[in-house]
């Protein structure tokens, strides 16, 4: 597991994705996921809707330092393999 400011991102191979992915999560809830499943240099991100609060409020700076990490780590676990 990563931290980043409030951010924890676990690196996983999901059974939906063919490539290494990244969960992304604040405060132990699921914010969002990174693939790379059309290439290294295509990440897509999908963001889910919080469960327990009606919005996500994080700072904008945190929150864009958790995702550079975050793909950073998967481009650096799929080169290494």
């Amino acid at each position: 597991m990563i931290k980043a400011k409030g951010f924890d991102i676990i690196i996983s191979s999901d059974t939906q994705y063919e490539e290494l992915c990244a969960e992304i999560y604040f405060n132990r809830e699921f914010v969002a996921i990174i693939t790379q499943e059309q290439g290294i240099e295509n990440s897509i991100i999908e963001i889910y809707p919080p469960l327990s609060i009606e919005k996500w409020t994080f700072n904008y700076l945190e929150f864009i330092e958790a995702l550079k990490d975050a793909n950073a780590s998967l481009v650096k676990m799929e080169k290494e393999s």
